[in-house]
């Protein structure tokens, strides 16, 4: 565990069956908060996760952010890029970065896996698939190389025309995704651990890549660890979930 001792987070509730002495907000109301709230540039917020709608979909609908169900290295996984004042005693503190440039990388993240869970919806792809993952990749990105060949056959399968991935790229690409905030208090529920781009990780840290740290929640990361969210597009379909618990609180 790295850091300094970590102060104690607002926690409405638990998965682990602490109770709140105030009342639970249902997921979705709680969620609209942390949208409102942004993402807070205090010490609560100890580095930033990018993720794209469908996840804060199902984290409205289950009080938990999806974690990876498939890859021998990021099953069960959440990976943020650090803030560098939050990890002081961090032995790589030299290649964690200011919060801009941490921030940017994390946008960076919350682009990529917001299109590739745009095209997986879209689809009806499973992402925890190793061939679908990669189908929903290569439909998301404007790749100029080898299309591995069970990908070009699940593709070809799709039936979709070259006007219909094109047009489907496009929409993707217009996807930004959410940067979520962690809260400190996730030091004292998990251990966090080096990321695959730090000196002990899958991969060394190379000019342009952030040094990343990641947490082990194979049943996905809770919403009580959250300290904000900063929505980067998507306006709309944040614009309906408020329409619909608006409509929900209402007096009938």
């Amino acid at each position: 565990m790295f850091g300094s001792q970590p102060r104690p987070g607002p926690v409405q509730h638990s998965h682990e069956g602490v109770v709140s002495p105030k009342r639970e907000l249902p997921f979705r109301e709680q969620v609209l908060r942390l949208i409102d709230n942004g993402l807070p540039m205090d010490s609560d917020t100890i580095g930033f996760h990018g993720t794209g709608s469908v996840a804060i979909a199902a984290l409205m609908a289950t009080g938990l952010l999806p974690t990876p169900k498939a890859g021998h290295i990021i099953k069960g996984f959440l990976y943020f890029v650090p803030r560098r004042e939050a990890f002081a005693q961090h032995p790589e503190i030299h290649n964690f970065e200011s919060d801009n440039d941490a921030l940017l990388h994390a946008e960076g993240y919350a682009h990529a896996n917001a299109s590739l869970q745009y095209v997986a919806q879209r689809l009806g792809l499973d992402l925890s698939e190793v061939v679908h993952k990669a189908v929903a990749s290569e439909l998301s990105e404007r790749s100029a190389g080898t299309v591995d060949a069970q990908v070009a056959k699940m593709i070809n399968q799709l039936g979709m025309s070259a006007a219909d991935q094109k047009t489907l790229q496009r929409d993707a690409q217009l996807c930004r995704g959410v940067v979520v905030g962690v809260h400190r208090s996730v030091l004292e529920r998990f251990e966090v651990s080096d990321g695959d781009y730090t000196r002990s990780g899958t991969r060394k840290p190379s000019h342009g890549t952030p040094a990343d740290l990641r947490v082990h929640a194979p049943g996905g990361f809770p919403i009580e660890l959250i300290s904000g969210i900063r929505v980067l597009g998507e306006r709309d379909f944040f614009t309906r979930l408020k329409s619909d618990v608006a409509a929900e609180f209402l007096p009938k």
